[in-house]
């Protein structure tokens, strides 16, 4: 049995050892982490941001970028944000690189990303 089920109509993926569901795309753009989280508010339907380590769990490194490219088709090997504060500050947010398969921190002011959404 895969991991990853994926539902073309709906535009999902489930992750069966989550139980998470992911939008399969990118949405378009970058954006601030104040746009990203206007964005997901938007959004509506349960969807939100990942946290790091619901990002770091999607990793494939086998693969560049560092996720399976046919469930995750339209992947780019940049940083996606997360809702995972720095600890030593908050002003800063991790975000996930699916370039190279690893978390960084990023000041949140005028910083830009991408985003992959998540629910569950």
């Amino acid at each position: 049995m895969s991991r990853f089920v994926v539902d073309e109509t709906a535009g999902t993926v489930r992750d069966s050892y989550s139980s998470l569901v992911w939008k399969r795309t990118t949405e378009p753009g970058k954006f601030t982490l104040a746009e990203a989280k206007e964005y997901v508010t938007k959004a509506g339907g349960g969807w939100r941001l990942p946290t790091k380590e619901e990002l770091k769990g999607l990793v494939d490194k086998k693969n560049r970028p560092t996720i399976d490219t046919t469930v995750f088709p339209d992947t780019i090997a940049d940083p996606y944000w997360s809702s995972s504060p720095v600890e030593v500050d908050d002003g800063i947010t991790w975000t996930f690189d699916f370039g190279h398969g690893y978390a960084y921190d990023r000041a949140t002011v005028g910083d830009k990303a991408r985003l992959r959404l998540v629910k569950g």
